[in-house]
């Protein structure tokens, strides 16, 4: 789940068995110690990597290293003390910066909104990502883990967008085509 909401899910035997499914699938096995509670949940982490995002700092670059300290390091990154501490090592960001950046309402709503677009798509597992490009293609890979997919789809995309890019520089469309 992306927190922040009252659909909770996370109980010792919901996370026990994921873990397991995890491993099965992916040859690591999580660690569920992160959350201590039924009520935890990722507002925290994902707040704090909007809030990098925010403010010019690497998002994927701060989720990761949030998710790393989580789900494998075991750290309680649901705790926004820990979870501000991670993102700004991550990020080199100076902590009061990212920590106005977390209290910044603009940020806050973002985060939100993303989290309801989220609950919004027609899926029921994690990971999934939905990988969109500046030429209006969309992708969702939903239970997609295995960086050759993703990379793949991310990588054709890429290719999309240059190409059309290339294409308009020598072929300017028409008045009435928005490139």
């Amino acid at each position: 789940g992306t927190g922040g909401g009252s659909r909770r899910w996370y109980t010792e035997g919901v996370l026990s068995w994921c873990e397991a499914r995890w491993k099965s699938v992916g040859g690591v096995m999580l660690n569920g110690v992160w959350l201590e509670d039924e009520s935890d949940g990722t507002w925290w982490p994902n707040l704090a990597a909007e809030a990098a995002r925010s403010v010019g700092s690497g998002e994927e670059k701060v989720r990761l290293a949030l998710a790393k300290a989580g789900m494998f390091e075991g750290q309680h990154v649901h705790h926004r003390d820990v979870a501000e501490l991670l993102a700004a090592a991550a990020s080199g960001l100076d902590a009061e910066r990212l920590r106005k950046a977390m209290d910044d309402p603009a940020v806050v709503a973002r985060l939100r909104a993303t989290t309801a677009e989220f609950r919004a798509l027609p899926c029921t597992v994690v990971p999934t990502f939905l990988v969109s490009n500046d030429i209006g293609d969309v992708n969702l890979l939903s239970g997609a883990f295995r960086h050759d997919h993703i990379a793949g789809c991310v990588e054709q995309m890429l290719a999309d967008a240059k190409a059309y890019a290339n294409f308009n520089a020598a072929n300017p469309p028409p008045p009435s085509v928005k490139a």
